[in-house]
């Protein structure tokens, strides 16, 4: 477990728990072991079992209160955090899970209360920073999030969540170039991690994109212009010119900005552009062709049939597929897509 190797040790958890059935810290681990591995559900009834074994112990109730976290279960997990607390009042853990629950249950004056409470405990521990950061970014605190992240990396400079959430906090004062470079850092740490690659490239596209302003403002040039033509042509004209002359000169930027980056971020960036494109191209080649096979096979069917009940069925299938299949793609299909299992 320490190395990374949760799958490996999973089977000799479960040997131990066969050998020793009543020793609850093995329980815990294994239930740990589950966590990491994304098998909510097994993990917090492994952790359940540990409970009656181990009734003093805050650890079973920290456990389950991240597995319900983690499954969305988030009054379930403040009822387990704070029976962590009620435990062991004193615990750093305790309340870093505590503080965790709130943060997912959006109650984020709590959560920054016990993110200060994990720092009091524990001064030299990167968790309760990174636990205040991450409140304050909600709360839209930039500035704090920034320091707290800043701190969390000077106790522990190689972790990449902290650096991606620094990240974030850059790039949420406007601070475009140094939220690259935190994101660049971050994806170098741990480069297959979906959020850094996504958070990354978001970056950089809007750092080397027109922009909004831009296409705004040549948008309602040339509308201006549009206006002009009958009006006075010499002056719809110079204004079109104008308005392309803007947009010509933020591609220009846009590639100046896109050849200066490290060839790290450039390679990150074209990466999750290709990706991003093909799966748009395919979410919306499914969706439109599902409409189309089942409006002809419908009314092939119909046309055979000539039956009110078979195009009643045709409209009811059209309309279940217009709304059902956009949930079903993002629930389903496109996780599996981002983990590589449909590719």
């Amino acid at each position: 477990m320490a190395v990374g190797r949760q799958s490996e040790a999973v089977p000799v958890l479960q040997r131990a728990i066969a050998a020793e059935p009543e020793d609850a810290t093995v329980r815990c681990l294994l239930a740990a072991c589950l966590l990491h591995l994304g098998r909510y559900a097994e993990g917090a009834s492994m952790a359940a079992s540990a409970i009656p074994l181990a009734p003093d112990s805050a650890w079973p109730h920290r456990i389950r209160s991240l597995a319900f976290r983690d499954q969305g279960k988030g009054k379930d997990a403040l009822v387990a955090a704070k029976e962590a607390i009620r435990l062991e009042p004193n615990d750093p853990l305790a309340f870093l899970v505590l503080g965790e629950a709130q943060l997912a249950n959006r109650r984020l004056q709590d959560a920054f209360h016990s993110a200060q409470r994990v720092i009091a405990l524990q001064p030299h521990s990167r968790d309760g920073h990174d636990l205040l950061g991450r409140v304050a970014l909600r709360q839209r605190s930039w500035n704090l999030a920034e320091a707290n992240f800043r701190e969390a990396l000077r106790l522990e400079p190689n972790n990449w969540a902290s650096m991606n959430n620094l990240g974030l906090a850059l790039k949420g004062q406007g601070r475009q170039e140094e939220a690259i470079a935190a994101f660049e850092n971050a994806a170098r740490l741990n480069p297959r991690s979906d959020l850094v690659r996504t958070n990354l490239s978001s970056a950089t596209r809007r750092y080397i994109g027109v922009g909004a302003i831009g296409l705004i403002l040549v948008f309602n040039s040339l509308r201006v212009a549009g206006g002009l033509t009958s009006v006075n042509p010499v002056a719809a004209i110079v204004l079109a010119l104008l308005a392309i002359g803007v947009i010509v000169f933020l591609v220009e930027r846009g590639r100046r900005r896109k050849r200066a980056l490290s060839a790290t971020v450039q390679t990150f960036y074209d990466y999750e552009t290709r990706r991003t494109r093909t799966v748009r191209v395919g979410y919306v080649a499914t969706t439109v062709g599902g409409f189309l096979l089942i409006l002809v096979l419908g009314l092939i069917l119909y046309t055979l049939t000539t039956s009110l009940i078979v195009l009643i069925l045709l409209v009811a299938i059209l309309v279940a597929w217009v709304y059902g299949w956009p949930r079903l793609w993002r629930r389903i299909v496109l996780p599996r897509l981002q983990r590589g299992q449909l590719l």
